[in-house]
């Protein structure tokens, strides 16, 4: 085995490591021995990466869940809920270029829904709590399927809330 070129006052290489200059690239040659542990390393990094990610891509998989519900929903309707986007206000709210379609991270929830004074709220099936939709995600001007309003929830584990709402035929 040859020693790789000098460089000057770089430290002593160790194996694998790439030499540069200007000129050319030298590699040094592990000993044909070490490949099977070079190997043995490689794969066990390979293993702890898939496991220190799994968490966070499993976490991004949270995003919104096609329910069996809307299979039931003629064609156009369905592509109704897949045109529909945030506005420009609620991403600046959420500080998130990505999340551009309501339906992309977002639930729809059964609800009730209330208007006051300007300010829409909402408490949902099963819960005593009213909530309220802040003014950004509220989309008056858009009519939705039957006419009935639709609220769009975030189902990421962000938990931003309300994202998207379409009054409907309950006024604006």
């Amino acid at each position: 085995m040859r020693p790789a070129p000098s460089l000057g006052n770089l430290p002593p290489a160790e194996n694998g490591t790439l030499y540069a200059s200007r000129l050319s690239f030298a590699r040094r040659r592990e000993p044909a021995a070490a490949a099977p542990e070079a190997a043995m390393r490689l794969v066990i990094g390979l293993v702890t990466s898939a496991a220190l990610l799994t968490p966070i891509f499993a976490f991004n998989a949270a995003d919104a869940r096609w329910k069996e519900e809307y299979s039931s929903a003629s064609p156009e309707e369905q592509a109704w809920y897949r045109r529909q986007q945030t506005t420009p206000e609620t991403r600046r709210r959420l500080g998130t270029n990505w999340y551009q379609y309501c339906c992309d991270h977002s639930d729809t929830v059964h609800a009730k829904f209330s208007k006051s004074e300007g300010q829409w709220m909402y408490q949902e099936e099963g819960s005593s709590e009213w909530r309220s939709i802040p003014q950004d995600a509220v989309q008056p001007d858009i009519d939705t399927p039957r006419g009935k309003p639709i609220l769009f929830v975030d189902a990421t584990h962000h938990n931003y809330g309300p994202t998207c709402f379409f009054p409907g035929g309950t006024g604006t």
